[in-house]
C-alpha cells in the first residue's frame, strides 16, 4: 500500500500472536482462546511468571480439545503421536518430534511458571515469557494446521438466492 514500516521482532511476534488467537477463536477453541488472550495480557503487563503459565495452559487445552482427553501435557503429547497427527513424519522421527520440540513450552510452564519457586524469589525476565507465548502461538497455529488437514470444515451451504417479490414497476 506503499507505506513502509519496520518489520522486527516485535512486529513479527505480534503477528505470530494474533493470527493463533483468530485461528483459536475461528474453530472454536474459547477456552484456548481466553488462556491464550491473558497470556498476552500478562507478558504486556510485564508479568512473565502469569504470561508463561498462560501460554502454557493455552497450549493443554488445544491438545485436550483434539485427542478429547485430559491429562498433563506429557500424556497429552503422546496421544496426539497415537492419533497419528505426526504420521507424516517418517517414524524414526515422530518420537524425537513429539519429545523435543512439543514439550518444549510444558517444561517452561513447569519450571517458570507454574511450580512454586522454593525460598528465594525467582525473577524471570521478560524475555523468557515472549518465547512462551510465541512457542504457543507457533504450537496452536501447528496443530490446528493438523487438525484441519484432517478434519477439514466442511462447505458452507449455499443459500437460495433471494427474490423480491416487488414488481420493478
Amino acid at each position: 500500500d506503499g507505506e513502509f514500516f519496520k518489520l522486527d521482532a516485535d512486529f513479527m511476534g505480534a503477528q505470530l500472536a494474533a493470527e493463533a488467537h483468530d485461528a483459536l477463536a475461528v474453530h472454536r477453541f474459547d477456552g484456548a482462546a481466553d488462556e491464550f488472550a491473558k497470556a498476552r495480557q500478562y507478558l504486556a503487563a510485564g508479568e512473565a511468571r502469569e504470561a508463561i503459565f498462560y501460554a502454557g495452559h493455552s497450549f493443554e487445552s488445544v491438545m485436550k480439545v483434539l485427542t478429547g482427553m485430559d491429562g498433563n501435557a506429557d500424556r497429552l503429547i503422546k496421544q496426539l503421536g497415537a492419533d497419528g497427527y505426526f504420521d507424516d513424519l517418517p517414524e524414526n522421527l515422530r518420537l524425537g518430534f513429539a519429545e523435543q520440540v512439543l514439550k518444549t513450552l510444558p517444561n517452561m510452564r513447569n519450571k517458570l511458571g507454574g511450580h512454586g519457586q522454593g525460598a528465594a524469589v525467582v525473577s524471570i525476565p521478560t524475555v523468557y515469557a515472549e518465547l512462551a507465548v510465541q512457542l504457543a502461538a507457533a504450537f496452536h497455529n501447528f496443530l490446528l494446521a493438523k487438525h484441519l488437514e484432517r478434519k477439514p470444515p466442511e462447505p458452507e451451504p449455499e443459500s437460495a438466492p433471494a427474490f423480491d417479490d416487488e414488481l420493478p414497476f
